[in-house]
């Protein structure tokens, strides 16, 4: 296949968005592509998404490209001609530009396959936006065998032609939380009569977002975000209960056990004091996405010799759960790269969208790092 004829699987992928763990369309399409060139489909339990493999001539490793499929609940803004056909979904995170790459870069490589000296499996992953798509994958055992995992992220604050590689954290491990405080309702002209969920809820917030970190150095990056309060519906009532919503986010386990843990103390802590019910969920989502040392320098003198500028990017506090597959093993390792599609809209936006330059490059950048790898 040409350029332009991934330029217009691209341009199919964009204008037919599916949402996660609903890419049916996307996955047949997938896997139509795959077949066409001869290319082995693993048989696995997943409703959406696909394991495809390339196995060469000698079994020496086994690493896998990892590329996810899903859209979002974003009605796009763009006036492409090949924009959403999906009314109020969009891929406005750059995954069709993923599955394009990766498909690209894998026939690239099947072509060759006799001279691979070990197997290369590409994961065309559902569900990243909504989390448990990795785990999904994971859980159907076909890569557990893998040492290697190869995955990448469109950028648009990085020009056509540039490539963000960094050692060490790069996306921040993400974890939800919600706080429920249940008092006892009354008429606001009558407070003492009851226990004011609101009063202890705010008390409560002021005390983690103050406290919860405090053991954290400065130098260690980590948020926690406060994003969704409610309670009561009238002003003259005091309600019986309230309840908020929010995000840590870490880099460090220890950081990410630490804020956990307090949280835990000082909700459990002001039940007591205050005589109000208060109870914490906490929502663990993915670990941080780690870049292994060794392969960011072999992704550097890759990209120069593809003739890409590399450049070092700022650690993000947002989350990929890529990172999934670099835990599943203690010997297991990765490399997360960051793509540039041109400076525009940022991911989630609207109007975001890739310049169709970067499919070529990244395609050359991401088959040249896997043919080292397995060469």
């Amino acid at each position: 296949m040409t350029s332009n004829d991934w330029i217009s699987v691209f341009k199919s992928f964009h204008g037919h968005p599916e949402l996660g763990f609903q890419e049916t369309a996307t996955t047949n399409k997938i896997r139509e592509i795959l077949e066409a060139e001869g290319i082995e489909i693993i048989s696995t339990d997943l409703s959406t998404g696909l394991v495809a493999v390339i196995r060469g001539k000698q079994e020496e490793k086994s690493v896998c490209l990892r590329a996810d499929i899903d859209a979002l609940p974003i009605q796009e803004q763009t006036d492409l001609p090949y924009s959403s056909h999906n009314c109020g979904v969009m891929h406005a995170c750059g995954h069709d530009f993923h599955i394009t790459v990766a498909l690209a870069a894998a026939v690239k490589l099947n072509r060759m396959k006799d001279r691979l000296r070990g197997t290369l499996y590409i994961a065309f992953q559902p569900g990243e936006e909504v989390f448990g798509g990795a785990e999904k994958v994971l859980q159907t055992g076909v890569l557990d065998n893998v040492s290697e995992f190869y995955g990448f992220h469109a950028d648009p604050a990085l020009r056509v032609g540039e490539v963000g590689i960094k050692e060490d954290g790069v996306m921040a491990a993400v974890d939800r939380f919600r706080i429920d405080v249940k008092g006892t309702g009354t008429h606001a002209a009558t407070p003492h009569l009851g226990n004011n969920p609101i009063s202890v809820m705010t008390s409560l917030i002021s005390a983690l977002q103050n406290f919860a970190v405090r053991e954290i150095p400065p130098s260690q990056s980590h948020v926690v975000s406060f994003t969704h309060i409610s309670g009561g519906n009238a002003w003259n009532i005091i309600p019986e209960a309230t309840f908020c919503e929010g995000t840590a986010r870490t880099f460090r386990d220890q950081d990410r056990r630490f804020i956990r843990d307090s949280f835990s103390r000082i909700v459990h802590g002001f039940g007591e004091m205050t005589g109000a019910a208060c109870e914490l969920e906490w929502i663990s989502g993915p670990p941080a996405v780690i870049n292994d040392r060794a392969l960011c320098e072999v992704a550097r003198v890759t990209a120069a010799e593809a003739g890409l500028n590399a450049v070092d990017f700022v650690p993000e506090m947002i989350s990929d759960d890529f990172s999934f597959f670099t835990e599943q093993t203690v010997n297991s390792r990765g490399l997360y790269l960051k793509i540039g599609t041109g400076i525009g809209f940022p991911l989630h936006h609207p109007k975001f969208q890739i310049d169709l330059a970067a499919i070529t490059p990244a395609v050359e950048l991401i088959s040249r790092i896997l043919w080292k790898t397995l060469t």
